[in-house]
């Protein structure tokens, strides 16, 4: 923890942290303003600078293991602040002077917050990053010695007011500067003659750090321009002249420059030595009637004139030719069977100079000989491929006295001495050219004549791998064939195709090839064909096993689109299968599984035999002498009637008020109809009920479903052509159950409850999924149908618009027979109008959920259709039997 009172120019005290271990162990100190640590606050104590103005103050401990260098610091300690600023120093003292060795620096004290305090100061003097007092420096001068070279100073202000201390740093200045001067004149050494090298030791001056040097030659008095480096190359422009050298230094931290003296001057540069170095030479063909030529040998100065001097002569004495002075020399009569040589002589003008040199003798001087040409030129014939011969014919020239002929054979950039006029081409020949030379030789004169150009040389065309071909043989399947390869690639195109049975598909010429009917049966083989020049190669695959035909499947079953209803025209749309080449499709319609007799096209109009019965449309496909392939759609119905028909009779049912669901009533047909299949139907739930026979005495029984919504109906019955016969209405009900077996055989929870509120019905798990019927007494009101949930429950929602009081839950099965029932208290008031629940037929469908569309299906028209579905009273006659 730390202590003290947080102002500047107060000192606070830290009590250090503990750690686990003392021995070995050096604790260090750190002290923080807002977080940011204090430079040079690393002591148990520390006075509070006007830096610290308004931070808020914290301290670490930091313990440090001898014995292996662990480091543990401890959290920051509580903090003291915001630091008030009471007196101190504003800003920083300022150094003003020449930062000079011999210069003396001044301090002007930075102000301070308040009143005249006591100011003290210390300078200080290090390499810019740290910094050591100096002993005695306090006052407000500082004079600058050579312990201080290349140094920087700062100052720190002590300024006290009434107890209170604060201090303050300058701005470090620096580094402080010797005079800079030349310590050691530069000398020179070297031969002062052109083509010589002068060589300077620089000057050395009193700083050597970030020091530039300077090089300056001088021929006689001026500077001599581009001759910037220690070493001087004497040339002509400096002959005459005297030659001295100086240094320049300039220190580039203050730019201060030193210029040495000059060096005693060595010279005058005298020129060049004259001399010829090697020896002029003669060309040209020693035979009288031609002309030699002297090319001369390289001088020392270019200034020197060069003349010439031709000598004749046997062995070791050659004397002058008269006039032969010039470049070249004709060949006369008079030189017969002698040598000759030249000499070249220099003489440079400037100072006399002069320097010869003789070339070597050429000779003896003699008629020319026969000129050596080609009378024909060399041949060579044969084809340039490995394993061939190729023959060469020699060249013949002009003479053949002292003429030697060596035959070569150039292979490419190579020249091979012929031992012989043939050669075997191999495969060290492959992409060569090939040509045949003779070259006549005599004495130095080489006359060569080369055969036109063989080549180049080839390997002979073959494959080295044949192709192959992979993927299955099967019509409508791809095949991929990975080319030959051949012996050489260089100018060689291949082109490849397919086969089948050994004759070439038409079109088929890529790597790839999809087969089609027309290869079924046959073996399909993959060639390449290598094409070089006027070469050709062929390779061909190993033969695939005879292409087979994938089976035949349905890759989409055939649909119907339309109204199944007598009168409508139903449209099927046929099965797609998976090859369409080779392939027969032939569609027919059934009903209710059974072919309709000439129904071969993709449209079906519904007509009375197709009354209640189902329709599908089938696609058949036959390929060659394959099994054929059926496919058959989704069945469409049962077929409905036709709406709006005219009966042909009349229809009464036998029923002197409502009757209940599952229950069976007697219909009268008429005896007309007897013994005919006649189909029922309830008109107003356009749903059929299927067929029945009509009896001896014209009634039929009919079984009411016991799904049937409570409410009036209409029957409608149909003959065997579809034609309506008639219609009756009856009425549906239930009667307010009281079989006390079946009191409680079901549990609504709650039992008492409010309108609109829901209730838990528990049928039995035994009855999970089945669909069950709800009425609530006592006139009866249809609740809806529900599915039965795993757990042997329905949720109802009891009618928001019921009257309070007591009530009765009835619940039935699929065929209307009672499963049990129970009553229940309805309490509270009776919301206006219909509500949940208010009889509806379907109501609480949503416990139904959507596995069961084919009780939905019947339950949503009926919701829609009942009490809609009227045919007509005017055309209609209602009897009633007695």
């Amino acid at each position: 923890m730390i202590a003290g009172d947080a102002a500047v120019g107060k000192t606070l005290t830290a009590t250090p942290a503990t750690f686990s271990e003392t021995d070995g162990v050096v604790l260090s100190h750190q002290w923080f303003a807002d977080g940011e640590a204090i430079e040079g606050a690393t002591n148990p104590a520390y006075t509070l600078t006007s830096a610290e103005a308004n931070a808020m103050i914290t301290y670490v401990t930091t313990a440090t293991r001898d014995a292996d260098g662990a480091v543990v610091a401890s959290g920051p300690s509580n903090e003291l602040g915001p630091v008030e600023e009471g007196f101190h120093i504003i800003g920083q003292p300022t150094i003003t002077g020449n930062p000079v060795v011999g210069q003396r620096l001044s301090v002007i004290n930075a102000p301070v917050s308040e009143g005249r305090p006591q100011t003290a100061f210390q300078w200080y003097v290090g390499d810019g990053e740290t910094f050591e007092p100096v002993a005695g420096a306090t006052g407000g001068t500082f004079l600058l010695t050579e312990d201080h070279n290349r140094q920087y100073v700062k100052v720190v202000q002590t300024s006290t007011l009434a107890g209170v201390s604060d201090t303050a740093e300058s701005i470090p200045v620096g580094p402080v500067l010797g005079d800079f001067t030349v310590e050691q004149q530069p000398t020179i050494d070297g031969d002062p003659q052109v083509g010589e090298t002068i060589t300077a030791t620089p000057a050395t001056f009193s700083d050597t750090e970030d020091v530039t040097v300077e090089h300056q030659w001088y021929a006689d008095d001026t500077l001599i321009e581009g001759a910037n480096g220690p070493t001087l190359t004497l040339d002509q422009s400096h002959e005459g002249a005297v030659i001295s050298y100086a240094t320049k230094g300039t220190r580039t931290i203050d730019g201060a420059e030193a210029t040495s003296d000059r060096t005693e001057a060595i010279g005058p540069v005298i020129p060049v030595e004259l001399m010829i170095t090697g020896q002029p030479t003669i060309t040209g063909q020693p035979f009288i009637g031609r002309q030699l030529t002297v090319t001369p040998a390289p001088v020392t100065d270019d200034r020197a004139e060069i003349t010439y001097q031709w000598y004749v002569g046997e062995g070791e004495e050659f004397a002058p030719i008269e006039g032969a002075t010039e470049t070249t020399l004709e060949l006369t009569e008079e030189l017969r069977d002698q040598h000759v040589l030249v000499e070249q002589i220099a003489t440079r003008s400037l100072d006399e100079a002069r320097a010869s040199a003789e070339s070597i003798a050429v000779g003896p001087i003699t008629d020319a000989p026969v000129e050596l040409t080609v009378e024909t030129e060399a041949g060579l014939t044969g084809t340039p491929r490995v394993g061939q011969t190729l023959t060469g014919t020699p060249a013949t020239f002009s003479t053949t006295e002292g003429v030697t002929v060596t035959n070569y054979w150039v292979i490419g950039d190579q020249e091979i001495e012929a031992d012989g006029t043939t050669l075997v081409l191999t495969d060290d020949h492959v992409r060569q050219n090939i040509q045949f030379k003779s070259v006549a030789t005599r004495g130095d004169e080489a006359v060569p004549s080369v055969s036109p150009t063989v080549g180049p040389v080839l390997v002979v065309l073959a494959p080295t791998a044949k192709p192959t071909i992979a993927g299955t043989p099967q019509v409508g399947q791809t095949l991929t064939g990975t080319p030959a390869t051949f012996n050489d690639t260089q100018g060689v195109t291949v082109a490849n195709r397919w086969l089948a049975d050994g004759e070439p598909i038409s079109g088929a010429a890529s790597t790839t090839f999809t087969l089609t009917e027309a290869q079924f049966g046959k073996a399909i083989t993959f060639e390449s064909t290598a094409t070089r020049g006027a070469d050709t190669a062929n390779s061909v695959s190993d033969p695939t096993g005879q292409v087979t035909r994938a089976p035949l499947t349905v890759t989409s079953k055939p649909t119907i689109s339309g109204d199944a209803r007598v009168g409508q025209t139903l449209t099927g749309t046929p099965a797609v299968y998976s090859a369409t080449e080779g392939v027969t499709i032939t569609n027919r319609w059934l009903a209710d599984g059974e072919p309709i007799d000439g129904a071969t096209g993709t449209t079906l109009e519904l007509t009375g035999e197709h009354l209640a019965r189902t329709i599908t449309f089938e696609s058949i496909a036959q390929r060659g002498d394959e099994e054929p392939v059926s496919s058959v759609s989704d069945p469409k119905g049962p077929v409905l009637p036709e709406e709006d028909q005219e009966p042909s009779g009349d229809v009464v049912i036998d029923l002197d008020g409502p009757t209940a669901p599952g229950s069976t009533i007697r219909v009268s047909v008429g005896t007309d109809f007897a013994g005919q299949q006649v189909q029922l139907y309830l008109s107003n739930l356009d749903r059929l009920l299927g067929g029945v026979t009509v009896g001896e005495d014209g009634f039929i029984e009919v079984k009411v479903p016991g799904d049937i919504p409570l409410g009036e109906h209409t029957l409608a019955v149909y003959d065997a052509n579809g034609d309506l016969i008639g219609w009756d209405d009856f009425s549906v009900s239930l009667e307010r159950p009281e079989d006390p077996a079946l009191q409680d055989a079901i549990t609504v929870t709650p039992d008492t409850v409010q309108p609109g509120q829901e209730v838990v019905i528990t049928v039995g798990a035994d009855r999970a999924g089945q669909m069950v019927r709800v009425v609530m007494f006592s006139t009866p009101r249809e609740l809806g149908f529900f599915q039965v949930a795993a757990d042997g429950t329905i949720r109802v929602q009891i009618p928001s618009d019921v009257t309070p009081g007591e009530h009765r839950i009835a619940v039935y099965d699929a065929d209307g027979n009672l499963i049990g029932w129970q009553d229940i208290t309805v309490v509270g008031d009776a919301a206006a109008g219909g509500g949940a629940g208010s009889g509806v037929a379907g109501r609480g469908m949503g416990n139904f959920g959507a596995e069961s569309p084919e009780f939905l299906a019947p339950l949503g028209l009926a919701i829609l259709l009942a009490g809609a579905v009227t045919l007509g009273a005017g055309w209609r006659r209602r009897q009633q039997l007695s």
